[in-house]
């Protein structure tokens, strides 16, 4: 497998020269761009602590794109306690040493102040992936110095940044180089991509929404925006959608009768890739985004042609990539891409994390808990300590376990013959309280071994101790029933439901207006592909409808526009928003805070402002089935949603079932009716309603006792009875 990995780097490596060599000489282009550590996670400070200690901020570099120049510019800190003459920062790129750092020259008085130090970085050693090493070798005293001492410390801020003068490097337009170069998976920016139409039909639309979830789920973190043209060119890269003949004659493409997909340089943008999706002759379109989806390793080329129908295979419901599975225990390797993940070195290490993303419908109640079986490995103590293994989910603490010491060799029972017999091994169950579970979720488990300070000059180098979470272990969360209460628009902010279960779109219709201006158009692309990041697959089997249509039954309705009152007229949507007014019809609104109820009367508001919300309401012509209504009372309104989506400050204030945006900020408010969607037990049912009617519970109780009482009265007297006729 890894020579054929190896292989085809090689080969795309050599049509990328070849590609080069073949274009016309041209100027190209230069730009310079600043990244800072922020931009690459890194956003608190990096701590490194003890006597030598090191981390990594690792880095990508675009296909398109070559390094000419190159700095880094640090901002760091160091203990003003080190011997400055003994104690240095190495910086490495890519393992290479670039530069050693001293500190003998700094003033004292400024030894905790933020330090600045300008790098530059050899272009040689830039790769497709890189890695900045810092390794801190700090002393504090000239002889017998005790490695975890607390004056050993520094920190790289997130204020350092790579500052990057690259050149453009054009492409050959061949269709094997995709997604490239509309997006590249090392590059960590959001993608911005232009689709251009060529008619507003129903397929162009659905294809370009089939599109966009694609992208999206190839951007994963990053977030997607759209740019749409109507028969246009834009000054970049465009992808085409459709039959663009003035085009297709300037490019002397040829459609044919079949679904092609071609990729040609910009006519009027050397540098630039236009990608065409053509329909064949009966303009199916679907059938040209299936080639992509479903083909991609296959296309090769200027022109591919899809010689026979392909049929989108239909996914399961919660089989989403980018979801964990909840119906069977999952080994910690499914949820890591690279083993080394999963180990640490140092007596005090950065936590190892798993990042794990849940459907929002598990149910928390009934006192179920997500077991964890992890096996765990350590280099063990000298001596009897406080040495501790720490695990947390979204950073609260969980559970505890003491790392002893293998004194006597008896520990040699938990020895792993895979690993080095330097290491100590350990087993144990952990169950996750089910209140820490969200539908995004972070385990870390942090390693504390403690140093052994022996004698003043005997101690343990911090460099060989390592530890590490076997990646057999194992976490369960088959315990929880699927039980939610719609609508919660908490759950479609975070994971896109309910239209995620399935990751497809197989039950749900998206609705947009008769006549789609762009600012709903694009606002329906970037609601797709955020389909897509939450789900990690591409959304192929939805519908699309126009608002003058009948909304279809047993599917759930994703709308998308502003000013849709005549459609939701006869709907029980709680509220309703025009050019300017704004009516709220509701009977009563709950309180989150405090659980209490208050009625309200019927408003009708007017304002001079627009404003845009998100509305959630169940379906008018399907029980069980929802409607999420995304509109605005003006074009410019719709884009407040998509940055209050993206900003995770307001993104997380949207809950309740209407969600109300401004231009920075977002309130929710909770109307109107409930419905469930899940299977509960009639036990767990029952639980489930006396645990929110405790008054009733009470009440009951009351009601139990005074008849046992009852009861036991009258078997008492009937015994007395007995005995006195007797």
């Amino acid at each position: 497998m890894n020579k054929n990995i190896v292989g085809h780097g090689l080969l795309v490596f050599g049509l990328i020269i070849v590609s080069i060599a073949l274009l016309p000489a041209t100027a190209l282009a230069t730009q310079t761009r600043t990244i800072s550590f922020s931009s690459l996670g890194e956003s608190k400070p990096i701590k490194l602590r003890g006597v030598e200690s090191s981390v990594k901020v690792q880095f990508g570099g675009r296909l398109d794109e070559v390094v000419r120049r190159a700095r880094l510019d640090l901002h760091y800190s160091v203990s003003p306690s080190l011997i400055k003459e003994w104690s240095h920062l190495n910086v490495r790129l890519n393992d290479r040493l670039v530069q050693t750092i001293t500190f003998a020259d700094d003033d004292d008085d400024d030894a905790e102040a933020d330090r600045v130090q300008a790098i530059d970085l050899p272009v040689r050693l830039f790769a497709d992936y890189n890695a900045l090493s810092f390794e801190l070798i700090a002393h504090y005293a000239e002889s017998c110095e005790f490695v975890g001492h607390s004056t050993l410390w520094g920190t790289i801020n997130p204020d350092s940044a790579l500052v990057l003068e690259l050149e453009e490097l054009p492409l050959a337009p061949r269709l094997e180089l995709l997604p490239a170069p509309f997006f590249d998976p090392r590059d960590n920016r959001d993608l911005d991509i232009t689709v251009v139409l060529a008619d507003l039909s129903d397929e162009s639309l659905r294809a370009a929404g089939m599109l966009a979830s694609w992208f999206g789920a190839l951007a994963d973190y990053r977030s997607v925006h759209f740019e749409l043209l109507r028969n246009e060119l834009p000054q970049g890269h465009a992808i085409v959608l459709g039959e663009q003949a003035e085009l297709f004659q300037q490019l002397d493409f040829q459609p044919g009768t079949e679904p092609s997909l071609a990729m040609y340089e910009h006519p009027r943008q050397p540098g630039q890739r236009l990608l065409l999706l053509h329909g064949g002759t009966n303009n199916d379109l679907s059938q040209a985004v299936y080639g992509l989806v479903y083909g991609r390793q296959l296309l090769s080329g200027q022109v591919s042609r899809i010689m026979q129908p392909i049929q989108a295979i239909p996914r399961r419901p919660y089989d989403a990539p980018a979801w964990m599975p909840t119906d069977k225990p999952v080994r910690f390797a499914r949820l890591i891409d690279d083993p080394a993940d999963l180990e640490a070195r140092g007596n005090s290490p950065a936590p190892i994390e798993l990042d794990l993303r849940l459907p929002p419908d598990l149910f928390p109640g009934f006192g179920n808990s997500a077991l964890i079986k992890m096996n765990y490995r350590y280099t063990p103590p000298i001596l009897k300590d406080n040495s501790r293994l720490s695990v947390l989910i979204n950073e609260r603490f969980t559970q505890a376990y003491r790392l002893l010491a293998d004194e006597d060799g008896g520990g040699q029972r938990f020895y792993l013959p895979l690993f080095d017999r330097d290491f100590f091994a350990a087993t144990s169950q952990t169950k996750v309280p089910a209140f820490q579970i969200g539908s995004r979720n972070r385990l870390s488990f942090a390693f504390n071994l403690d140093h052994h300070y022996i004698d003043p000059c005997r101690d343990m180098p911090s460099g060989s101790v390592y530890s590490s979470i076997d990646e057999d272990s194992t976490i369960d969360f088959s315990r929880f029933p699927r039980y939610i209460e719609l609508p919660d628009l908490d759950a479609f902010a975070s994971s896109g439901f309910p239209f995620t279960r399935h990751a497809d779109l197989a039950e749900t219709t998206v609705i947009i207006p008769d006549n789609p201006s762009t600012a709903e158009l694009e606002t329906y692309l970037y609601l797709m592909a955020r389909f897509g990041r939450l789900t990690g697959a591409t959304a192929t089997l939805f519908e699309l409808a126009r608002y003058g249509q009948t909304p279809p039954k047993n599917r759930d309705l994703l709308l998308v526009g502003r000013n849709m009152s005549r459609l939701q007229a006869d709907t029980p949507t709680p509220m309703l928003i025009e050019e300017q007014a704004r009516v709220l019809d509701t009977a009563l609104i709950r309180g989150r805070r405090r659980g209490e109820i208050n009625a309200l009367p019927s408003l009708s508001i007017q304002s001079d402002a627009p404003l845009a919300l998100i509305a959630g309401f169940e379906s008018p012509v399907s029980s069980g089935r929802s409607v999420v209504s995304v509109t605005g009372s003006s074009l410019d309104s719709l884009r407040w949603i998509v940055s209050g989506l993206e900003d995770p400050a307001r993104n997380s204030k949207v809950r309740g079932n209407v969600a109300l945006f401004t231009s920075d900020r977002v309130s929710s408010i909770e109307v109107g009716k409930t419905y469930a969607l899940g299977n509960l037990s009639w036990g767990q049912r029952i639980w489930l309603w006396f645990s929110r009617h405790p008054t009733s519970l009470a009440l009951l109780g009351i009601i139990a006792g005074l008849i046992f009482a009852a009861l036991l009265f009258w078997l008492l007297r009937a015994i007395a009875n007995r005995r006195l006729s007797a």
